[in-house]
């Protein structure tokens, strides 16, 4: 409808809300080129703000599709997009993206101090939201260097804040995370039901990427208690 009444803006918009859901669940390949056509339309309105927003969106994508150098690439112009813009929030925004980058390949200590910069600007400009999801980069940044305690405090925090704003997709991801901590210290049982936990949340919300990561961790579990044949299944 947006598209024959020619409003490009809110045909963009629509394309930037599909994009998400793409990404969500899992289908990366089909995001990214839904997001490349609504950031084409926003440049070609000379709309700087949505045109970083969008350039940000695709970083992320490609950061899951595990295309790093692309994913770093956008992310940086979106960054620098917003600092001309003075858009504090949203430059703290991509900084938690590029951390994610980080926290996922190192260096670790750069994710942590990327991560920290970021944290008291969501505090300050009141974005729970954005700031429990930081806290859930330095939880897991934390587990992957093998801090567990620091971990674990970060992530329980980033939990209840996540669950407060009814946000139970990231809830049930830092769920996950405390599962596999767990797991590393050995404390079965209770990654056991950490995992049910999660894994019935994203059931629930059809959430199949973060299912399969779930069972991804499950299989770990079983392979920790010496359960070969559990864990290929």
């Amino acid at each position: 409808y947006f598209e024959s009444g020619g409003d490009a803006a809110l045909y963009a918009s629509c394309l930037r809300i599909l994009g998400d859901l793409h990404r969500d669940q899992g289908r990366f390949f089909k995001a990214i080129e839904v997001y490349e056509e609504a950031l084409a339309t926003f440049r070609r309105g000379s709309d700087d703000y949505w045109s970083a927003v969008l350039s940000r969106s695709l970083g992320d994508a490609h950061r899951d599709f595990g295309q790093w150098h692309q994913a770093v690439t956008y992310l940086d112009a979106a960054r620098s997009a917003f600092s001309e813009l003075g858009a504090d929030r949203w430059r703290a925004a991509v900084s938690r993206s590029l951390g994610a980058i980080y926290r996922d390949r190192g260096p670790y200590m750069h994710a942590l101090e990327i991560f920290e910069g970021a944290l008291p600007v969501f505090a300050r400009v009141g974005d729970r939201s954005l700031e429990a999801q930081t806290l859930q980069g330095i939880g897991d940044t934390y587990r992957n260097i093998g801090q567990l305690r620091e971990a674990t405090e970060a992530l329980e925090r980033a939990r209840l804040m996540l669950a407060e704003l009814g946000d139970m997709r990231r809830s049930a991801v830092a769920i996950r995370s405390l599962a596999d901590i767990e797991r590393r210290m050995s404390n079965y049982d209770s990654a056991a039901s950490l995992l049910v936990e999660c894994s019935a949340i994203f059931e629930r919300l059809g959430d199949h990427r973060w299912s399969l990561y779930t069972r991804r961790t499950e299989g770990l579990l079983m392979l920790d208690q010496g359960d070969l044949e559990k864990a290929l299944m």
